[in-house]
């Protein structure tokens, strides 16, 4: 994985360095979008160097911006298939979702009706895990 990410980076111009290495690196192993905590956990660096590298990672294209309404920014890398998230009230669980029908009709209708052009959504879903019914 590691040669996937130093090619892509490489091919994008970004510089090779070992803290953007690891956090595509740590993103891609989680099951779930981690916070900048739980990054910061995973690495051995200030606050400060991983905010700038997520910014750069974010605008690069590399990362994407999950947000569950609890205050907290969460990542995950942008070249996963696209999905949603099934995130639990209780325990906090988060499980990736993918719809069988794609919202591509509902976007167009919306750029249609309002003159808005979308350019992108989020769409999560909240309840409780199987867990904790």
């Amino acid at each position: 994985m590691q040669d996937e990410i130093v090619k892509s980076l490489k091919e994008s111009g970004l510089k090779i360095t070992t803290v953007r290495t690891r956090i595509l690196e740590i993103l891609n192993i989680s099951i779930k979008p981690l916070t900048v905590h739980k990054i910061l956990s995973e690495i051995d660096v200030n606050k400060t160097t991983i905010y700038r590298e997520i910014d750069i990672l974010l605008k690069a294209g590399y990362l994407n911006k999950v947000d569950f309404g609890d205050g907290n920014k969460r990542y995950e890398l942008s070249s996963l298939d696209h999905h949603h998230h099934l995130v639990c009230i209780k325990c906090h669980a988060v499980e990736d979702v993918v719809l069988k029908e794609t919202l591509f009709n509902e976007e167009n209708l919306i750029s249609l009706t309002n003159k808005f052009k979308v350019s992108y959504h989020n769409l999560e879903f909240f309840g409780y895990c199987h867990n904790c019914q």
